[in-house]
């Protein structure tokens, strides 16, 4: 019987839709694939709740059999680094900042050392995105290659619950199809995904779910 990595049941914001919303039931097991389709301001909601960061209306999130709602800042800060990975729908990469720093930094606040950080980040790099890519600020890199980056940071620890917030939908069939392979790839075994979107579920997934929230 799979691990059991996400429950969640929960309203997410009545207020934003301005009606009395549904009760969202989700069980992510090891390995699971769940997709999730609405609109760009219902995925965006449903991506921050999921990730810890904005608590529902009504219910609770458990991740690993934690809610990190019912943890102080700090615990929570900790907790969303080892345990969920995520890209939201702008990347959510710094301008100034160099992309190889940008992966290393949830490992620095979880104090690995340097020479841990780059043995594990080259573990990572590939034909796609070599190392010596990843030494440049985001404006110097492609579209493909940034939201490479960012999948890249959101596996670096191995989390066990990855929520990616569609951006992948607009790039070119070509990139989109490497950097779902470049995913599967790099996926931690046994992790449970869930992509929200409001196009059609991606073919290069075998979905376990798909809800309409």
């Amino acid at each position: 019987m799979m691990e059991e990595l996400l429950r969640a049941n929960y309203i997410a914001d009545i207020k934003s839709i301005g009606r009395e919303d549904e009760l969202l039931s989700i069980v992510g097991k090891a390995g699971d694939n769940i997709f999730m389709n609405g609109s760009p301001t219902r995925c965006e909601t449903h991506f921050e709740v999921l990730c810890g960061l904005h608590r529902p209306d009504v219910g609770e999130v458990k991740i690993c059999g934690k809610n990190p709602y019912e943890m102080n800042a700090k615990e929570a800060a900790a907790f969303r680094r080892g345990t969920i990975g995520a890209v939201p729908q702008d990347l959510g990469l710094i301008p100034e900042l160099r992309m190889i720093d940008q992966i290393a930094l949830p490992m620095k606040l979880a104090g690995m050392d340097n020479e841990r950080i780059i043995t594990e980040i080259r573990k990572l790099t590939s034909e796609l995105i070599p190392l010596h890519t990843l030494y440049n600020l985001p404006g110097k890199c492609n579209a493909r290659k940034q939201a490479h980056t960012s999948l890249l940071r959101a596996v670096i620890r191995k989390p066990q619950v990855i929520v990616l917030n569609g951006f992948l939908d607009n790039l070119p069939d070509i990139d989109r199809d490497a950097l779902w392979q470049a995913f599967h790839t790099i996926r931690p075994k046994d992790s449970v995904l869930i992509y929200l979107s409001g196009a059609p579920a991606p073919e290069q997934v075998n979905w376990t779910r798909k809800l309409r929230v």
